[in-house]
């Protein structure tokens, strides 16, 4: 089981500039967002900031939903990811015709696995809807419909009609 530890920070990585969470002096996990795709941002350009118990809290609960979903090595960095997004990502583009039309028949539910298909498929993490449109992380690598190559962890927003359900999750589990 993870502890909080309030020697937990935020920091920018200047070789990347990416928003960064360390957790001591050898662990440090990448958000994956930069200046530009944050709407605000804990820490700005070259300072350090602790994480609050609010940001702490949020992470937590991330953690938690995501339990059965994903395996555990890949958890603390989804994790991250969903937070940041959730609290300081500036609203994604939606990104449909990136991928084949799916098979859902009806909106599925938050934190479920689905498939998304471009020109290769991938599995996915949906974790919000509004109306028709879904926001999802991808828990694998994808080549998209216009053969663009995003990668595992990136969030893509598309409508919900773009999205199959994927059977499984135990398996996906056992497959890590």
């Amino acid at each position: 089981m993870l502890f909080i530890n309030p020697n937990w920070r935020w920091q920018f990585c200047p070789q990347q500039g990416t928003l960064q969470l360390c957790l001591d002096e050898s662990t440090v996990l990448c958000s994956g967002l930069c200046q530009k795709q944050l709407r605000h941002s804990p820490v700005t350009q070259g300072s350090v900031a602790a994480l609050t118990l609010e940001h702490a809290g949020l992470l937590m609960e991330q953690l938690e939903q995501l339990e059965s979903l994903v395996p555990d090595a890949l958890a603390m960095q989804c994790a991250l990811r969903l937070m940041v997004i959730r609290h300081f990502a500036a609203a994604a583009v939606q990104k449909s015709h990136y991928f084949h039309f799916g098979t859902a028949s009806r909106v599925l539910a938050d934190y479920s696995l689905v498939m998304l298909a471009g020109q290769s498929q991938a599995k996915a993490l949906l974790f919000a809807t509004e109306g028709q449109t879904a926001d999802c992380l991808l828990l694998e690598s994808v080549q998209t419909l216009t053969g663009k190559e995003l990668s595992p962890l990136s969030h893509v927003r598309v409508l919900a009609n773009r999205l199959s359900p994927f059977s499984s999750g135990s398996a996906y589990l056992l497959s890590a």
